[in-house]
């Protein structure tokens, strides 16, 4: 008889004793859950998300962005002051929440459990209910026959026992570094942690005795055999972190966006961000902003060297495609009104199959349409957005100088073998992934962000980095898809012609959005200050689809759609403008002293006489003395400002339209 084992048991040598319950509601995602405790002592079992997924893809950098300067100064300062003083009379910590997930050899997330299996048995005390994840985690759960009856789902089948919620164990197979197994991570709480650990560290005498609240979850469902019908372990955490962070405390609006499962804006976001990875590298993914922390600046372009931000590009996408119609342009250019067969919305009450919801797919769809919505954004709208961001030709060559300027640096500090190495790694990852700089790399810190300062100042046109203009860019782009469409035209074409007509706008000194246009004055500049109202950026779109009348098109049925538009949208902006200086002149002439103090007491004068004239008129106040007098006065400025843009644009040929009153802020 042989004394060897045919394979190795696994050695679920972390074990925990605690309350068992599970999440489910409404047809829900099953998430169970153990209530228990941790010793200071046992804070070492658990890890950051940093420590896990560990390739340099997209998907770990959004993970690794611990505060870790809040977390030191407020939470370690809120736990313990300094040893002999107590800093508040009561101090208390919510649970970590923790989820149990699978790792590979590389220490990369597993998708998928392996298959659970489900087994009885007994001891002492009555039955018990096991089951196993082999390798990952094993629970076991005690026969409570007064209890509900429940159904533990697994790979060998369902299985309906009654168990007591007050009590379970749950052992896991916890795993070093590199090796395939089970690990414990922080999925809301890193902070705290990562402030424990420092005073464990460093005053352990602190926390001595300390015991932590700790809530361990894992979606029991997520295994391989089930791949085709339930959503991966990193999905479902992920959605765990953003509804926590929603309810309780507001995290930066881009970890939001980016963490979210449940909206095609966080798809479109976190696809975009991928695809510059893979194909720009890190310091093409440093040119987007994408975990700025402090939630108003996560809506803007608020670095000095980035070319966007994704709270601008999501932004832009909730309000082009809120509204009814908005999606359906939306279904139009991802392809979904032609594969409506890929998608399934369940039966009504009368087991008839529920065609698409009004608002699909823009948030709260079915996790099992998530996959193929990321093949159909990537096959469209990513493409897209990589044309307009990173080919553009001043884009493209600031990224490629980005580029250089580190690539450059780091080869001249190995060739001089200089000692300052490593502080320049830290600034760069904190350039590009807005990592913590650390005090002794301030100062070179200072001296890269006046070099790039002067590096995109002599590429990038200011204009298009305002978050106004680029949501603008993106806007005119769904108006010229909406146009393909309706042509039967490739909407992929449409991002090539943005492109074009992005480049023609800044081709020259004085170019279309250079402020001292006339045309541009009282409708989308007052003065020098950009007026950040939806009627602006409807004028700028207006301004950038007028660029196709001179767009290069090979093929004669673009070219004749693209002409169409851009007359149209001239003439929109046309009246528009006129509309905006007549208000603005209005709303100001009392003030204008570069009218003659007789034209103003004149119009005064008149103003106050208007109403009384409407009532003869018949309600009609453009016939009344005050409107007369403000089309003669501002005749001339319109006539200026009319021929600064056909000179601009080299043609005068418009269709006018009536212009839409979208005077809100953005």
């Amino acid at each position: 008889m042989s004394r060897r084992q045919a394979a190795a048991p696994f050695r679920y040598e972390f074990e925990k004793n605690g309350a068992f319950g599970v999440f489910k509601t409404n047809g829900s995602v099953p998430i169970e859950y153990f209530m228990t405790s941790f010793k200071v002592d046992e804070l070492p079992y658990l890890s950051y998300a940093k420590d896990v997924n560990t390739e340099l893809n997209f998907d770990y950098l959004i993970q690794r962005d611990i505060d870790e300067d809040r977390a030191i100064a407020e939470i370690s300062q809120y736990l313990a002051a300094k040893e002999g003083v107590v800093q508040k009379d009561i101090v208390f910590l919510p649970p970590l929440l923790v989820a149990v997930v699978s790792v590979d050899h590389d220490n990369c997330l597993d998708d998928y459990y392996p298959d659970s299996t489900f087994s009885e048995d007994a001891d002492s005390v009555g039955e018990l209910y096991v089951r196993e994840w082999p390798g990952i985690l094993k629970v076991t759960n005690y026969a409570m026959a007064q209890e509900q009856s429940r159904t533990f789902s697994c790979a060998d089948g369902d299985h309906e026992v009654s168990v007591t919620v007050d009590s379970a164990k749950i052992q896991v197979n916890l795993t070093r570094d590199n090796v395939k197994g089970a690990r414990l991570v922080v999925i809301d709480g890193q902070h705290r942690l990562f402030a424990l650990n420092t005073l464990m560290t460093h005053d352990r005498s602190l926390i001595e005795g300390l015991t932590l609240p700790i809530c361990l979850v894992y979606p029991p469902n997520s295994i391989a055999h089930n791949s085709d019908s339930q959503p991966k372990v990193p999905e479902v955490l992920r959605n765990l972190f953003v509804d926590v962070n929603s309810t309780v405390e507001r995290v930066s609006g881009h970890f939001l966006t980016l963490l979210s499962e449940q909206t095609l804006g966080s798809i479109i976001c976190r696809e975009f961000c991928k695809a510059v990875l893979e194909q720009k590298q890190s310091e093409g993914l440093g040119l987007i902003e994408w975990n700025t922390k402090n939630h108003k600046q996560s809506l803007e372009i608020s670095r000095e060297h980035t070319l966007t931000s994704i709270g601008v590009i999501n932004n832009a996408f909730e309000e082009i495609f809120k509204t009814k119609s908005g999606v359906r342009l939306l279904a139009a250019i991802l392809g979904i009104d032609k594969r409506a067969s890929e998608f399934d919305f369940g039966t009504d009450e009368y087991d008839e199959e529920k065609s698409a919801p009004e608002y699909f797919p823009w948030r709260d769809f079915l996790s099992r349409h998530r996959e193929r919505l990321v093949g159909l954004v990537n096959e469209t709208i990513t493409p897209s957005l990589i044309e307009m961001f990173f080919n553009t030709t001043f884009f493209s060559r600031y990224c490629q100088e980005f580029q250089d300027f580190f690539v450059n640096t780091e080869d001249e500090i190995r060739r001089e073998r200089r000692s300052d190495q490593n502080i320049f790694s830290n600034v760069k990852d904190h350039v590009l992934f807005n990592g913590m700089l650390i005090k002794p790399a301030q100062a070179m810190h200072a001296h890269v962000r006046a070099d790039l300062g002067q590096l995109i100042a002599g590429i990038i046109p200011d204009f298009s980095r305002k978050a106004i203009f680029q949501k603008a860019m993106i806007e005119a782009w769904s108006l010229l898809c909406s146009k393909f469409v309706a042509h039967d035209i490739p909407v992929n074409r449409a991002a090539h012609y943005i492109k074009q007509f992005v480049e023609h706008s800044f081709a020259v000194k004085a170019g279309l959005f250079d402020d001292r246009h006339l045309y541009l004055q009282d409708t989308i500049f007052s003065g020098s200050r950009i007026k950040v109202t939806k009627s602006a950026k409807r004028q700028i779109v207006r301004l950038l689809l007028s660029n196709g009348e001179k767009a290069i098109c090979e093929d004669a049925k673009e070219k004749s759609v693209i002409s169409a538009l851009a007359k149209e949208e001239v003439g929109s902006f046309i009246k528009q403008m006129r509309d905006d200086k007549r208000k603005v002149f209005e709303k100001s002439y009392r003030t204008n002293f570069s009218l003659a103090a007789i034209d103003r007491e004149r119009l005064h004068a008149a103003e106050l006489d208007k109403s009384r004239e409407m009532k003869e008129l018949a309600g009609d106040s453009s016939k009344t003395t005050f409107d007369r007098l403000v089309d003669d006065l501002i005749a001339e400025n319109l006539k200026d400002s009319f021929d600064d843009l056909a000179r601009t644009l080299k043609f005068k040929d418009f269709l006018y339209s009536k212009s839409e009153e979208l005077d809100e802020e953005l």
